[in-house]
């Protein structure tokens, strides 16, 4: 008696599979040429997010404040700096590294280099430690030009020295309200064990890197301090 066993029908295969390669293909190609945007949700490893050169811009101004936040596994409240930009263009790209650290096998470092025209909307950081370089802060214009002296075109000043909580952060902490146009040079985040979420559009990807370690020497962004 001869048993019949199950096979594969090369042609069903063809026919049915390789439009879905085609299609996934097609989606990893419009993501990496930055034709659909990449949803962005980084939780509970330590993170760095550099711009690649000196040039940034958030047309849309930012907010930033002073919290306190519980740390990943019921570690202590510690307080970070909570940054929202509604948009942000890096016109030279960004670096992004992840350091994730496993038992048994130690801490190694992703890092992903984007070195096209990169732009990032709705983003929250919520960071141990943030730079941002030479910034200037802008006030809001109603004609989207600079402030003039006689302040005739200001439609909302920058506004520093908030109390946090104006802002969503602890009460008593500091907050930051800059509506207009900023410039932001060598952007430098780093978040510990807390989130950096948004959508980014971005292009000319580079092949991940892992390196074993942690550190600059093992694919990290940037050595705190250094920009």
């Amino acid at each position: 008696m001869s048993v019949t066993r199950g096979g594969t029908s090369w042609r069903r295969f063809v026919v049915l599979g390789i439009p879905a390669l085609v299609g996934v293909a097609v989606l990893a190609g419009m993501l990496l040429f930055g034709v659909l945007p990449l949803g962005l949700y980084v939780v509970g490893h330590d993170v760095q997010i550099a711009s690649a050169t000196d040039r940034g811009n958030a047309p849309q101004g930012l907010t930033a404040y002073v919290d306190v936040q519980q740390m990943k596994n019921g570690g202590s409240r510690e307080p970070v700096a909570m940054a929202y930009v509604p948009q942000a263009t890096l016109p030279d790209g960004l670096c992004l590294s992840l350091a994730l650290t496993f038992p048994l096998i130690g801490t190694n470092t992703l890092r992903l280099d984007f070195t096209g025209h990169t732009v990032a909307r709705e983003v929250t950081v919520a960071a141990a430690d943030f730079r941002a370089g030479a910034t200037r802060l802008t006030a809001a214009s109603t004609d989207g030009a600079d402030v003039r002296p006689d302040r005739s075109n200001l439609d909302r000043p920058v506004r520093l020295g908030l109390d946090a909580a104006e802002l969503g952060g602890a009460a008593g902490g500091f907050g930051a309200d800059i509506p207009g146009s900023t410039d932001i040079a060598q952007l430098a985040a780093s978040a510990k064990k807390t989130v950096i979420a948004g959508t980014f559009r971005m292009s000319g990807i580079r092949l991940p890197r892992i390196g074993h370690g942690a550190g600059v020497e093992h694919g990290a962004c940037y050595q705190p301090g250094a920009r």
